[in-house]
């Protein structure tokens, strides 16, 4: 992320204004889309990996707020940076595994929900078709809420029958992908994007079990398509 930002901070400096484009300056949107993650968990316990283990597919909607600031260099080419805050759709519950494969006599299971998402990023493209249109790349800084429950069905650890545990994680890491934006009238342009995120592991505490889980989210892709207003 530090060195995306350094590289358009430099490209600005280094380039001489155009006049300007409908592109130029603020603007807010709105966009909803599609994305496909995976929740996924190895139990330990004293450093070593008891054998159980969990995986949960999430997705597949999201909703979310966007808005940052564009400029246009010389020769059409544009700079910007943007920023969103996301609501993501994704929930599910399976049963632990034990080496692979479903563990139906502990009957434990595991609840993944995705739900709070956020991401700041750079943008560079060339604007055509008589500067109504943008296509872009975009790269920079993501971040993901996690929430896992961890039910003891059965009672099977010692537990009483259905104790659960909840933790909650903003797992941090890297998007990028490209775009394209068309201006529909004078102030307000459509637009659709893919990109690509990964993210760093985390660890949940699950003293119910006596052990702790190494969680990560696998690298997922996703759509958006979204309307913005320009200033």
């Amino acid at each position: 992320m530090k060195n995306t930002l350094t590289l358009l901070l430099l490209a600005l400096s280094a380039s001489a204004f155009a006049e300007g484009s409908n592109f130029d300056g603020a603007y807010l949107g709105l966009h909803g889309g599609y994305d496909h993650v995976y929740s996924q968990g190895a139990d330990y316990v004293d450093g070593n990996h008891s054998g159980y283990s969990f995986s949960n597919e999430l997705g597949p909607g999201l909703l979310g707020v966007f808005g940052g600031f564009n400029k246009t260099l010389s020769s059409n080419v544009l700079v910007g940076i943007e920023a969103e805050y996301e609501f993501h759709k994704g929930d599910r519950t399976s049963l632990v595994k034990f080496n692979g494969h479903p563990d139906t006599i502990g009957g434990n299971t595991v609840k993944s929900e995705s739900r709070d998402a956020a991401s700041i990023r750079a943008k560079l493209g060339y604007i055509f078709n008589e500067n109504r249109t943008f296509a872009y790349v975009t790269a920079g800084y993501a971040l993901e809420k996690l929430k896992n429950t961890y039910t003891d069905v059965l009672g099977t650890a010692g537990n009483d029958p259905g104790t659960s545990e909840t933790n909650s994680n903003w797992f941090k890491g890297w998007t990028a992908g490209l775009g394209v934006e068309h201006f529909v009238n004078d102030k307000i342009s459509i637009k659709g994007e893919y990109r690509r995120s990964g993210f760093s592991d985390e660890t949940d505490n699950t003293p119910m079990y006596g052990s702790i889980q190494h969680v990560k989210f696998d690298s997922y892709n996703s759509l958006r398509l979204g309307v913005a207003y320009h200033f």
